[in-house]
């Protein structure tokens, strides 16, 4: 008996052997993949993060780009800080081209504290304006609707009569319309 436990205690030995090599190889698997999943998960997370980080950079620069852009729009809105007189030589030659006599009658800068702090000001402009009705109407229409933000202050129209025989004349086209326009519009100072 000693002779048949002598034949199995080796098969039995390395059979052993082989099932614990197997249960460490199996374990240091299980190990190894366990800190692999936690590697990929924090790998997972930090990619996660930089994605949301560069989909936030790029919604930055795209309103940025929109900012600049309204920017633009806003500053178009306002005259120039050396363009004064070609607003003005604009002003009077939208009323050359309605037809109309214009003619500048004052000009003036005027200090506004709420834009004193923006680095802007006030520029009062008195235009006067002589021809027929329909070409006063187009030319206030082409004046409000300048690129520039313009606010009417006031709007004088008279119907003068007719200088020659004192009557008025019935026709609207005439040119015995005058017109004195008085608006404002923001300058910029640099």
């Amino acid at each position: 008996m000693k002779k048949h436990i002598s034949k199995i205690i080796p098969p039995i030995a390395i059979a052993s052997l082989v099932l614990v090599l197997v249960t460490i190889t199996y374990v240091y698997i299980y190990i190894d993949i366990t800190s692999i999943r936690k590697n990929t998960e924090a790998l997972a997370i930090n990619i996660q993060k930089e994605t949301s980080r560069n989909r936030e950079l790029d919604s930055i620069q795209q309103n940025i780009k929109l900012k600049l852009a309204d920017r633009e729009t806003v500053n178009s809105l306002f005259v120039g800080a050396d363009g004064a007189v070609d607003f003005i030589g604009q002003v009077e030659a939208i009323g050359k081209n309605n037809s109309l006599k214009t003619e500048t009658k004052k000009i003036e800068l005027k200090e506004d504290e709420n834009l004193k702090s923006v680095d802007k000001s006030l520029i009062s402009v008195t235009l006067g304006t002589r021809g027929s009705w329909s070409d006063t109407m187009k030319f206030l229409g082409q004046l409000i609707n300048m690129p520039y933000k313009i606010a009417i202050d006031s709007v004088s129209i008279i119907y003068s009569k007719n200088t020659t025989t004192g009557q008025k004349v019935e026709d609207t086209n005439a040119s015995n319309w005058q017109t004195e326009v008085v608006f404002n519009v923001i300058k910029t100072n640099k």
